[in-house]
C-alpha cells in the first residue's frame, strides 16, 4: 500500500473528500457508491468523466442558494 500523502484540495485531501461523498450522498454506504459507479460505467461512453457536485446532493448552489 501506497503511504503517500493524497494532494489537499480545498482544505480536503482525496480520503477526506471520499470519506466525505460517501457519508453525504450515500448514507454511508460504499456499496451504493459502487453501484452507482457501475450503473455509469454501464451508461456513458469510455473515456467519459463524470462529476458529483455538491448542489447534486443538496439541490441547492452553496453560495447563493440557487436550485
Amino acid at each position: 500500500m501506497d503511504d503517500t500523502p493524497s494532494p489537499v484540495r480545498a482544505g480536503l485531501s482525496e480520503a477526506e473528500m471520499h470519506a466525505t461523498l460517501v457519508r453525504l450522498a450515500f448514507g454511508g454506504d460504499e456499496r451504493k457508491l459502487e453501484e452507482f459507479r457501475e450503473v455509469l460505467k454501464r451508461a456513458i461512453p469510455d473515456d467519459t468523466a463524470a462529476v458529483l457536485r455538491g448542489s447534486s446532493i443538496t439541490g441547492f448552489r452553496w453560495d447563493d442558494n440557487a436550485p
